[in-house]
């Protein structure tokens, strides 16, 4: 029932997103090319920033997201094909994608240290692999209000944790990181970045 109201809901709100977040996400996008997978797509929101010639693999656990994808994927100026997966045990080959990204997805994965470990073995050598997510605050006030929500939170929020330090999950992954950039403007309580990684040759 969570995961059913959490999709109808995020659907309302994702094409509503501040104009500082709308521009992390087509940053996030440039450069891209060949073979790309998107882990939780969501509603697809992001199939507008792809650039010309990709080939992408959209995939979501969820079955109501899935749902959501459809017209989307039909819509989208790019080659899209929807496939429902979990980032903890993914259906592709070793090696398969030139690169992988995902988007607030992170908060919610059971244990993403088997996401980061599927994300490697299915990305080829040397491919980028970028992440936009929401992170735990630095400290203080807004951390303690995260911990302080994140129960709560996490029941009406299909598993969200409001107080993932994903920054500091992604940097013993495995994935070397390019670059990390604070995304100015974002929620109080959800501090944003847009994280470079690559998977070592």
């Amino acid at each position: 029932m969570a995961s059913w109201l959490f999709a109808q809901v995020y659907a309302k709100i994702a094409h509503r997103e501040a104009a500082p977040i709308r521009g992390a996400r087509k940053r996030l996008f440039a450069g891209l090319h060949g073979e790309v997978l998107e882990i939780g797509a969501g509603t697809g929101i992001n199939f507008q920033f792809y650039p010309e010639g990709v080939k992408l693999t959209a995939t979501d656990y969820s079955e109501h997201m899935l749902k959501k994808l459809t017209k989307p994927a039909r819509d989208a100026e790019i080659d899209v094909t929807v496939q429902q997966a979990d980032v903890q045990d993914l259906p592709f080959d070793d090696e398969s994608f030139d690169h992988t990204v995902a988007t607030l997805v992170f908060c919610s994965v059971p244990e993403p240290q088997l996401g980061y470990a599927e994300i490697l073995r299915i990305t080829k050598p040397g491919g980028s692999v970028r992440f936009l997510e929401h992170v735990a605050a630095e400290g203080g006030r807004r951390r303690r209000l995260q911990n302080w929500i994140t129960p709560a939170w996490k029941r009406i929020g299909d598993g969200c944790h409001l107080n993932r330090d994903t920054v500091a999950a992604v940097r013993d992954s495995g994935l070397a990181i390019d670059s990390v950039e604070e995304v100015e403007g974002a929620p109080a309580l959800f501090p944003m970045r847009v994280i470079h990684t690559h998977k070592p040759v």
